[in-house]
């Protein structure tokens, strides 16, 4: 018998076999159908014609391609190489945000983070290319420095208000069931984090 992929399914016979995953997985539906559509999706945009200049990255390619992390995708991160479509405009040139933290734990337990922390020139490039293309402001709405913040000024615990915040955004994601495997305490999170911040800090401060 041919299999048929999800896409072509009538809507009961998705609904059937999501309940038929569901319980067979014990991971909720709605999950595993946004599951199904980002693979479909990366496999449109791969099988293109433009896909020599993507660019596949974030924490789904954590998870798909490195298999670093172990949760289900929040969003799809592709960039496109521009200077392939109109090289002539590079002349010379509500989201489950606590998923980040979460990330960044993994890839510190994957022995990645350790690796790039100490890597100074992926550090001033990855600074340079966050100013350039999606600089922001901090809560105080001075620009951010990305250069100072891998330079030993990096913050990656927020405090007060903000750290609730991201505390109950970690307890809603986990709520809804977006990570694979069994998850720390949000308290365990930030002191790994504030561990990766610290050992970023010092190769930052050494460096200078």
């Amino acid at each position: 018998m041919a299999e048929a992929r999800y896409q072509d399914l009538s809507a009961d016979d998705r609904r059937d076999a999501l309940q038929v995953a569901e319980r067979g997985s014990n991971h909720k539906a709605h999950l595993l159908e946004k599951d199904i559509w980002v693979v479909a999706t990366l496999g449109v945009l791969f099988d293109g014609p433009f896909a020599e200049h993507l660019t596949f990255k974030g924490g789904t390619s954590l998870s798909k391609v490195w298999c670093a992390i172990r949760r289900f995708s929040e969003d799809v991160d592709v960039t496109y190489d521009i200077r392939a479509f109109a090289p002539d405009l590079v002349s010379g040139a509500g989201e489950r945000l606590s998923r980040h933290w979460h990330d960044l734990a993994r890839l510190d337990e994957a022995g990645i983070a350790a690796h790039a922390s100490v890597d100074r020139s992926l550090a001033i490039s990855v600074a340079r290319h966050k100013a350039m293309f999606f600089s922001e402001n901090d809560a105080s709405g001075t620009r951010i420095d990305y250069e100072a913040a891998v330079s030993g000024d990096l913050q990656l615990v927020p405090a007060g208000a903000a750290l609730a915040v991201l505390a109950d955004d970690y307890a809603r994601m986990l709520a809804d069931g977006m990570l694979l495997d069994d998850a720390e305490p949000f308290d365990t999170l930030m002191e790994r984090c504030a561990a990766i911040e610290a050992r970023a800090n010092a190769a930052g401060s050494r460096s200078r």
